[in-house]
């Protein structure tokens, strides 16, 4: 049998809390780039095809870039939000793990002392 060793629960703490520290980041970042392309490429192949005539291809420009400026923000607002959440997740697994490994340190004194 594995003999218990409390500084490997440590060191998955210590990796959840640095993969925690930049998510918000992160995700804010992809989730703009992401949302900032597809809302701009939907908004221009919209704006392209009501205007057929070519007189509205500058419009057309345009719309694609406000939609693009306008989906990154929103995408940038929801990946910070889901950022949040998941690094939250991870620091609460960090501190479960963490509190295991006190409550066996405290019990291994508690049963020294007997």
């Amino acid at each position: 049998m594995t003999p218990y060793d409390s500084h490997i629960i440590q060191q998955m703490a210590d990796a959840l809390y640095k993969r925690a520290r930049g998510l918000e980041l992160w995700m804010s970042l992809t989730s703009a780039i992401r949302w900032g392309l597809a809302v701009a490429a939907i908004g221009g192949g919209v704006a392209a095809a009501s205007s057929l005539d070519g007189d509205w291809q500058l419009f057309g420009g345009g719309v694609a870039v406000a939609s693009g400026g306008l989906g990154a923000m929103l995408g940038a607002v929801s990946g910070f939000r889901n950022g949040r959440t998941l690094a939250f997740t991870l620091r609460l697994d960090a501190q479960r793990a963490l509190c295991s490994v006190q409550m066996e340190q405290h019990l291994a004194k508690l049963a020294d002392g007997r």
